[in-house]
């Protein structure tokens, strides 16, 4: 700045201005209480949505973690859907992304 021409005593006042207004802000932020948890921000649930309706298969089928059946699904759209397609890091074959969600579906082979 002072090689554009600023005043080196102007910017030596605005340095100091500005210590001095973070000084005062630091000051008040740390004079004041500390903050409360507020635990009823949200209004509750409706009865519809606290019980417990969703399908969660029967005994005779195999059991699958989130991961495989996220796959599945993903390896479903992306088959039958011409629209969809995965964006992302890390998401090919071999690594299938941080969970292996996508593992397979680069290359065909699904797990």
């Amino acid at each position: 700045m002072i090689s554009e021409g600023i005043d080196f005593q102007e910017l030596r006042a605005v340095q100091q201005c500005v210590s001095e207004e973070v000084r005062q802000a630091a000051a008040w932020a740390l004079s004041g209480e500390n903050p409360q948890p507020i635990f009823d921000a949200k209004a509750p649930l409706p009865e519809a949505m606290r019980t417990r309706a969703e399908y969660r298969g029967d005994d005779s089928e195999p059991r699958l973690t989130m991961r495989e059946v996220l796959n599945r699904v993903l390896c479903h759209r992306l088959v039958t859907d011409p629209r969809v397609v995965l964006y992302g890091e890390d998401i090919e074959d071999p690594k299938g992304d941080v969970f292996s969600a996508t593992r397979g579906l680069s290359t065909g082979v699904s797990i």
